[in-house]
C-alpha cells in the first residue's frame, strides 16, 4: 500500500524540481536580454549580499566545506576522514554555509523582484500604485516625477504646485536617474526613469535587507535564526508590491535599520547621522529617539550628548544643502504631514476624524495625534530599558497608528524589527507565560 504513495512522491519532487529549473531559465533569458538590465541586477545582488563576519582559519576548514560535511538542524555529521578537525573549525564551516545560505536567498528574492518590476505590464504596475495601501502623498512615485519634472524643465521647485511632499534627496536621484537613462526631460510618462528610479529603491531595499541580517547578529550567535529574518524580509510579498508600485519608503526603512545597527554596535555619530535622516524622510520617526539613545548607552549621558549632536549637525548640514528649498521643503514635507493636509482615503485615521468634525476641533486633534506617539515614547523607552530595541519598536507601532499617511511599508519596517525580537538568545521581553494561569500576556 505505501508503494504508490512512495512513487506518487518521487514523481511530484521530480516535477517541482523540473517546474523549478524551467523558471530559473526563464529568469535567467529574461535577464540577459537587456545588457543594463544585467548590469543592474548585478549591482543589487553585490549590494544585498549580508557581510561575512564570520572567517576561515585556515584552508582546511574550507576543505571540510568542500568534502562534505553533512550539517543537519540539531545534530553535525561529519565523514570519517574528517574526525581529526577541530570543533571551532567544524563551526566555522557551518557558519559560511549559513551565510552563503542568506546571501543566496537575498540575491535571488532582489533578481526576482528587479525582473518582477521590469517585466510586469504596465496595467499592472499603475493598478498598484493607485493602491492607498502601498503609496501615499508622500512616497508615490508620480508626484515624485511630478516634483523632478517642475524643476528639470521649468526650472521651479520640486514643491511649487503642492504635488510633491518628499525629501529633496528623491527628487535630486531622480534627476541624476533621468540623466543617466538619456531622457531629454523627467516626465510622468518616462517609462525607462520609472524603472530605474524602481532599481534605485529596490538597491536601497536590498541595504536595508543586509543592515537587518547585520542588527540581527547583534542579539543571536544563531545562524538559523538569521537566516529566517533574512527569509521572512526578503519574501515579504507586502514588500514585493510596494516596490512593484515603485513607493521610495525602503529609502526611509534602511535609514532606520542603519540607526538601530549603528546604535546597537556603539557607533554613536552614524546612529545619529542616520536617524536625522530618517527623520527627514518620514517625520513621525522622531519617537524612537529616546529608545535609540539608550542603545547607545544606558548612563552615559556623554553618548546621548554626541548622538543629539550628530543628529543636530546633520540637520544643519541639510538645511544649508538644501539653501532656497530648506523653507519650502518644511512648509510641504514635515508641516504638510504634522498637519495631515491632504484627507485623500488611506489607512490612517486623520481623514476619517477631519472629515467629520467641524473644524473648530481641527487644531485640537492635530495636537492630540501627534502628541500621543511623543508622550508614549519616553516611557515605552524607560519600560523596556533593559532591551532599548524593543521599545524602539512599539514607539513604531505607536507612530505608524498615530501617522497621518500610513502605508503598508510602515508595518513591513516594524514586522521587520519584530522578527529581531524573536530571536534574540536572551529572550522575546513580548512573550511572558504566567506560571498560574498558563497564559500568554504582552507584558
Amino acid at each position: 500500500m505505501r508503494a504508490p504513495r512512495t512513487c506518487g512522491a518521487r514523481r511530484a519532487a521530480k516535477a517541482l524540481v523540473a517546474v523549478l529549473a524551467r523558471a530559473t531559465e526563464i529568469v535567467v533569458r529574461a535577464a540577459a536580454r537587456d545588457v543594463r538590465m544585467a548590469t543592474v541586477v548585478v549591482v543589487v545582488l553585490v549590494v544585498s549580499a549580508p557581510p561575512h563576519r564570520v572567517h576561515i582559519a585556515s584552508s582546511a576548514s574550507m576543505s571540510a566545506v568542500l568534502d562534505g560535511v553533512v550539517v543537519s538542524r540539531d545534530v553535525i555529521t561529519q565523514p570519517a576522514s574528517s574526525h581529526s578537525q577541530s570543533p571551532s573549525r567544524v563551526a566555522a564551516a557551518v557558519a559560511m554555509r549559513r551565510w552563503r545560505a542568506i546571501a543566496l536567498v537575498a540575491a535571488l528574492s532582489r533578481a526576482a523582484m528587479f525582473i518582477a518590476c521590469a517585466r510586469a505590464p504596465a496595467a499592472v504596475t499603475a493598478a498598484l500604485a493607485r493602491r492607498v495601501e502601498l503609496t501615499s502623498a508622500v512616497d508615490a512615485m508620480r508626484r515624485t516625477l511630478e516634483g523632478a519634472h517642475a524643476r528639470a524643465v521649468f526650472g521651479a521647485s520640486a514643491y511649487d504646485g503642492s504635488a510633491f511632499h518628499g525629501h529633496p534627496f528623491v527628487v535630486f536621484a531622480v534627476e541624476r536617474i533621468a540623466r543617466w537613462v538619456g531622457s531629454e526631460g523627467t516626465t510622468t510618462s518616462g517609462v525607462g526613469v520609472e524603472l530605474a528610479a524602481a532599481s534605485a529603491w529596490l538597491a536601497a531595499d536590498s541595504v536595508a535587507l543586509a543592515l537587518l541580517c547585520a542588527l540581527a547578529t547583534t542579539v543571536t550567535t544563531d545562524m538559523d535564526g538569521v537566516f529566517r529574518v533574512c527569509a521572512l524580509y526578503a519574501l515579504n510579498p507586502i514588500n514585493a508590491m510596494a516596490l512593484m508600485a515603485r513607493s521610495n519608503a525602503a529609502v526611509g526603512r534602511a535609514c532606520v535599520f542603519a540607526s538601530a545597527f549603528a546604535a546597537s554596535r556603539g557607533y554613536v555619530v552614524a546612529a545619529g547621522v542616520a536617524s536625522a535622516m530618517a527623520m527627514q524622510m518620514q517625520p513621525h520617526i522622531v519617537v524612537m529617539v529616546p529608545a535609540l539613545a539608550l542603545m547607545c548607552s544606558r548612563h552615559e549621558w556623554r553618548r546621548w550628548v554626541t548622538l543629539g549632536g550628530a543628529c543636530a549637525a546633520t540637520h544643519c548640514a541639510s538645511a544649508v544643502l538644501m539653501g532656497d528649498d530648506f523653507s519650502k521643503w518644511w512648509s510641504s514635507a514635515v508641516l504638510f504631514a504634522v498637519r495631515s493636509e491632504d484627507q485623500t482615503p488611506n489607512l490612517g485615521m486623520h481623514w476619517y476624524l477631519f472629515t467629520t468634525m467641524f473644524d473648530h476641533f481641527r487644531e485640537f486633534y492635530v495636537v492630540a495625534l501627534n502628541a500621543a506617539p511623543l508622550a508614549l515614547a519616553a516611557p515605552l523607552a524607560y519600560r523596556f530599558s533593559n532591551r532599548p530595541l524593543t521599545g524602539l519598536v512599539l514607539s513604531l507601532i505607536v507612530a505608524t497608528i498615530c501617522a497621518p499617511y500610513p502605508t503598508l511599508s510602515d508595518v513591513v519596517t516594524y514586522m521587520s524589527l519584530l522578527s529581531v525580537i524573536a530571536v534574540d538568545e536572551s529572550g522575546n521581553p513580548l512573550y511572558i507565560r504566567s506560571q498560574r494561569s498558563r497564559r500568554s500576556w504582552l507584558f
